[in-house]
C-alpha cells in the first residue's frame, strides 16, 4: 500500500435500496375519489329532488315564457316553464315543465291547467296581480288515471276551489247572452254558474252545463223549471199597465239562468238530469189548492201561452197555468186557475173564448168587423168567460170546458147577478144566485147570507124572485151617473145625492169600486163599475 492510497479518506458505502411494496395504498388516491363521491351524491340529490316532468297544451302561447313563467297552486310555486314550441300542425303550443317533487303521486287526467291573465268588465275584475309579476299557470288537483300529458283550459274551470257542487243540463235552442260564469239565481241569490256549453253538429238543441253549488243544489227538483233570465223583459198588459221586469243587475250585464219550483215540489234531481231551458219566466207555479182548477179544450192554440189573464168582464180573475196537447194529441189542453174569490163565477153552463188578438171578420152585404176584446187582450193575450143568468150550477175541480175562437153577441149581454163571498172561511169563493130571493143553495153548500131587501135589479140579491121583502127599499137606486174621472169627492157626492148617507172608505179594483153606505137607516154594501155606473148592493 502505497504513501498516498494511505492518505486518501475511507470511502462510504453505497447506500442500499429498498424496493416499495405494491400492496400499500397512496393517499394520493383519495383526492380523484373524493371528488367522485361528492359529483356522484350531488347528481343523486338533483336527481332525487327534481319534480317530475309534463307537458300542457294550449291554444296559444300568450304571455308564456321559459324559464320565468310559473305553475302556482293556492299562491305557492309549484313549479315552472322549461321550454314552449309549437305542435308540428301549428295548431297549439306545448309548454314543458317541471313541477316539484311532492306533485308527483297527484298526476292523473283530472288534473287541470290554466293560464291567469288579468279580466277586467263590467261584472268582474280578476288577475290585475299578473300585470307586475306577470301571466302564470294556475294548478287544480283530481282524481284519475297518472298521466304526464293534459290539455290545458282557456278559462279557469267553475268548480276550482274548495265549494262542493252539483252539475245539471239544459237544452235550449238558442244560447242568447249566456256564457261561461254566468250566474243562476234562485229568487235573485245567486247559487250557481254556467260552466260550458256544447254546440252539436246537427239540429239537435244546444247544451248548457250549469254547476249549483252546495247546500243551494237540494233546490233543484225534478220538475223544477229553468228559464233565461238575461237582459231586460217588457211586460205590458195595457197603455196603463206596463212593467220593466230584469232578473238582477247581474245578469242584465253577463246573462243568467234563473229557476223555480212549483207549489207542489218533486224530488230532488239527480246529478246530471236534464231540464228545458225557457225562453222566458213561466206562469208562477200553482195548484189546485190555489183556487178553481179547469182544462179548457181548443182544437188550436192560437195565441195562448202559460201566463196569459183569464178575464170575466175584462176584470183578471185567474190565469193560464200550462198548455200542451191532450194524451191522443187531438186537441190542445189548457189547463187554468181561477182565483178563489171568483171562483163562483164559473158554472156549468159557463162559456170560455179566446180573447188575444184581433178577430176580424168580412161579408159582402154587412161589410167587415174588427172585434177587440179589450187593449189588455190585444196586448197580452187572454181568455174571457161569461155566465148565463141561469140554469147554471157550480163546477167541481178539474171540470172540462170548450174554448171558443170567438163569443156569441148574447154571451157578452148575460150579467147575472152572482154574489162573491171574498170573506169566506173555507176561501172556496162561495156565492148566491139569488133565483128565489133566500140563501140560494148550490153543489158547494148552502150560503147563510140572506140578499138585501129591495129592488131586485139594483140589489142583484133577488133575480126573478117574490120574496116580501123586496118592496121594502123599493126606491134603492139602480145605476149613478159619473164623469169620465171619478175622484172621491165627486163618487160621495153623486151618492149622498141618490140618498145614501153614512158613507165609508172607498176602495177601487180595477174598474169595480167598493164602499159601505146606509140606505133608509139598512147598511149596505155597495158594488159600482165605473165603466156603467151600475150599483149592486148587499146587506152587511
Amino acid at each position: 500500500m502505497t504513501e498516498s492510497e494511505a492518505k486518501q479518506p475511507p470511502r462510504a458505502s453505497a447506500p442500499k435500496v429498498h424496493p416499495r411494496s405494491h400492496g400499500r395504498f397512496s393517499i394520493v388516491w383519495l383526492i380523484p375519489l373524493g371528488a367522485a363521491l361528492v359529483g356522484g351524491w350531488l347528481a343523486y340529490r338533483t336527481i332525487s329532488e327534481q319534480g317530475p316532468s309534463v307537458t300542457i297544451a294550449f291554444e296559444t302561447a300568450d304571455g308564456l315564457e321559459a324559464g320565468k313563467t310559473k305553475i302556482l297552486f293556492k299562491g305557492l310555486q309549484a313549479g315552472i316553464v322549461d321550454a314552449v314550441h309549437a305542435t308540428e300542425d301549428l295548431s297549439s303550443v306545448v309548454v314543458y315543465a317541471t313541477l316539484i317533487k311532492e306533485l308527483k303521486p297527484h298526476l292523473n287526467d283530472g288534473v287541470r291547467f290554466w293560464v291567469v291573465r288579468p279580466e277586467i268588465s263590467l261584472t268582474r275584475v280578476s288577475g290585475l296581480d299578473t300585470l307586475v309579476s306577470g301571466d302564470f299557470i294556475a294548478f287544480q288537483p283530481g282524481t284519475g288515471t297518472p298521466t304526464r300529458t293534459f290539455k290545458g283550459l282557456d278559462k279557469p274551470p267553475v268548480e276550482a276551489g274548495d265549494a262542493k257542487h252539483r252539475k245539471f243540463v239544459l237544452r235550449t235552442e238558442t244560447l242568447g247572452s249566456l256564457d261561461r260564469g254566468s250566474p243562476v239565481l234562485y229568487r235573485g241569490v245567486t247559487v250557481g254558474e254556467v260552466s260550458g256549453y256544447t254546440l252539436p253538429d246537427d239540429d239537435k238543441p244546444l247544451t248548457v252545463d250549469i254547476v249549483v253549488h252546495d247546500p243551494h243544489h237540494k233546490l233543484v227538483r225534478e220538475n223544477t223549471r229553468f228559464w233565461n233570465a238575461s237582459g231586460i223583459k217588457f211586460n205590458m198588459g195595457d197603455l196603463f199597465d206596463a212593467s220593466l221586469e230584469v232578473e238582477s243587475l247581474k245578469s242584465l250585464l253577463e246573462g243568467g239562468i234563473a229557476f223555480a219550483n212549483p207549489a207542489e215540489p218533486g224530488p230532488a234531481a239527480k246529478p246530471g238530469t236534464a231540464f228545458a231551458l225557457l225562453d222566458e219566466k213561466p206562469a208562477k207555479p200553482r195548484s189546485a189548492k190555489d183556487g178553481l182548477a179547469l182544462v179548457l179544450k181548443s182544437a188550436n192554440l192560437r195565441s195562448v201561452k202559460a201566463g196569459d189573464p183569464i178575464l170575466y168582464r175584462e176584470f183578471q180573475v185567474g190565469t193560464v197555468v200550462e198548455v200542451g196537447l191532450d194524451a191522443e194529441a187531438t186537441s190542445v189542453d189548457l189547463k187554468i186557475v181561477i182565483e178563489p174569490d171568483y171562483a163562483a163565477l164559473v158554472e156549468t153552463n159557463t162559456v170560455f173564448w179566446n180573447a188575444s188578438g184581433i178577430n176580424a171578420s168580412f161579408s159582402l152585404f154587412s161589410g167587415a168587423s174588427i172585434d177587440i176584446e179589450s187593449l189588455r187582450a190585444l196586448l197580452d193575450g187572454g181568455i174571457a168567460f161569461a155566465t148565463p143568468d141561469q140554469g147554471g150550477r157550480a163546477v167541481k175541480p178539474g171540470a172540462v170546458f170548450t174554448l171558443y175562437d170567438r163569443p156569441k153577441e148574447e154571451w157578452r149581454a148575460w150579467a147575472p147577478h152572482i154574489r162573491l163571498h171574498k170573506d169566506s172561511p173555507t176561501g172556496t169563493g162561495a156565492a148566491a144566485k139569488s133565483d128565489s130571493g133566500a140563501g140560494a143553495k148550490s153543489d158547494t153548500g148552502t150560503v147563510s147570507e140572506s140578499p138585501v131587501p129591495g129592488d131586485s135589479q139594483a140589489t142583484g140579491a133577488a133575480r126573478d124572485g117574490g120574496d116580501a121583502a123586496a118592496t121594502e127599499l123599493s126606491g134603492l137606486p139602480t145605476s149613478v151617473t159619473l164623469p169620465g174621472h171619478v175622484t172621491t169627492a165627486v163618487l160621495e157626492s153623486q151618492l149622498r145625492d141618490l140618498g145614501y148617507a153614512n158613507i165609508g172608505a172607498i176602495e177601487k179594483s180595477g174598474a169595480i169600486i167598493h164602499l159601505h153606505a146606509d140606505w133608509q137607516g139598512k147598511p149596505l154594501k155597495l158594488r159600482i163599475d165605473s165603466r156603467d155606473g151600475a150599483i149592486q148592493a148587499t146587506g152587511r
